[in-house]
């Protein structure tokens, strides 16, 4: 009998001792992969082999196990719209921020113009880049009229479809080999960081250069080059910034567009302040029209009265011309002519004229007090008219 109660605590303390952690590892072990994606599976940080879609047992606690989609993982970028915070600077945990664009003015920005309309509307080699010198006048004259290609501030966001080339041990090594994560993230956050970074860049050096208006216009084209842009991240295209020493991720990229923007507050906000912007230009400009006007006005006005002025002046000189040739005229004009310069005698000699009133019993210079002017008026008016009497005479002489 107590041979077998130590039987049966030697049984318990097995199942104690080995039992509870065998179960334990085989209950945490229990993988359940789901179709449309694979496993691989991790020993120290070592990657030892890979569990194919269904039921799989990995080792707990000293294998852990990474899922990687092998059918279409779309995910949104910057993150879900629930979980965008436009409102704040530094957003809450679960919460980003935005992209938010400033986009250039029309005059500064660069626009992509078809070489021929029958071309794709979502190829690059379509289209030439230009600026807006290079614009034609009517081309120039339609856009100024859209109040969507002033500078604007608008928010993006992008759709991105990847998923694993394929399941086979190959493409899980090569996946696994060449998307190092950072410390905290695993491979599929890291795609996903990635990938944020791309668009971001995106944004600012493709669709940051070009107003919120013909990036609208053009979405097919800029989401085509959204995608290349990927493909060349994940190693799939080859460009002259290319890393050579980089390898491919091992993955697809199926999809890459960018979602229509936002039309929210801050989009109208400034879709508002363009339109008031260009009314205040279109008032500016009419008022600067209407003062040339005004002026053209007042310098032709002012030049039609110096040519009448000039044409009274010229026709006053053509009848005195006319007027001298009379008989008698060169007569009256001596006279006008002898009347002036008597007048201009007689005020140099004002108040020169002394008629002394007495002199002293010894005959010498009297004084001051003793003289007094003569009458100036009485002597001009006696002196001019005997002046006209002499020249009266002569004119009858004559």
């Amino acid at each position: 009998m107590a041979s077998a109660i130590a039987l049966l605590q030697w049984i318990l303390l097995f199942l104690v001792l080995v039992g509870v952690p065998v179960a334990m590892m085989i209950l945490f072990g229990l993988q359940q992969i789901e179709t449309g994606t694979v496993a691989a599976v991790f020993r120290f940080g070592k990657l030892v082999r890979k569990l194919d879609p269904g039921l799989g047992l990995t080792l707990w606690p000293i294998e852990r196990v990474e899922v990687y989609p092998t059918s279409t993982n779309q995910i949104e970028l910057p993150d879900e719209s629930q979980n965008i915070d436009r409102d704040n600077d530094n957003p809450p945990p679960g919460k980003t921020k935005p992209y938010f664009v400033p986009h250039k003015a029309m005059t500064e920005a660069v626009w992509f113009l078809k070489k021929a309309e029958d071309l794709s509307d979502d190829d690059p080699a379509s289209y030439n880049k230009v600026h807006w010198k290079g614009l034609g006048e009517d081309v120039k004259e339609a856009i100024a009229k859209e109040a969507l290609h002033a500078g604007i501030t608008a928010e993006w966001a992008a759709i991105v479809e990847w998923h694993l080339k394929g399941d086979t041990w190959e493409h899980v090594l090569n996946f696994v080999q060449n998307v190092s994560p950072e410390a905290g993230r695993n491979r599929k956050a890291e795609v996903r960081k990635r990938f944020d970074d791309e668009v971001s860049h995106f944004l600012g050096d493709i669709l940051a250069p070009v107003t919120f208006g013909h990036a609208s216009e053009r979405l097919a084209l800029f989401s085509t080059m959204l995608k290349e842009r990927l493909e060349i991240a994940i190693g799939e295209i080859t460009s002259s910034t290319s890393d050579p020493a980089d390898k491919p991720w091992g993955i697809d990229v199926g999809k890459a567009f960018l979602k229509t923007p936002y039309s929210g507050r801050r989009v109208n906000e400034a879709r508002a302040d363009a339109v008031k912007a260009t009314a205040e230009r279109e008032g500016m400009k009419a008022r600067a029209e209407g003062e040339k006007a005004q002026k053209i006005a007042t310098f032709d006005a002012e030049a039609h009265g110096t040519r009448v002025n000039g044409q009274a002046e010229a026709d006053a000189l053509t009848a005195m011309a006319k007027a001298m040739k009379e008989p008698g005229a060169q007569e009256l004009r001596a006279l006008q002519v002898a009347e002036k310069v008597l007048d201009r005698d007689a005020k140099r000699s004002r108040g020169n004229w002394w008629y002394p009133l007495a002199r002293d019993e010894d005959g010498k210079r009297p004084a001051r007090q003793a003289f007094q002017p003569l009458v100036r008026t009485s002597y001009t008016c006696a002196y001019r008219a005997a002046a006209r009497e002499s020249l009266a005479a002569a004119i009858c002489f004559h």
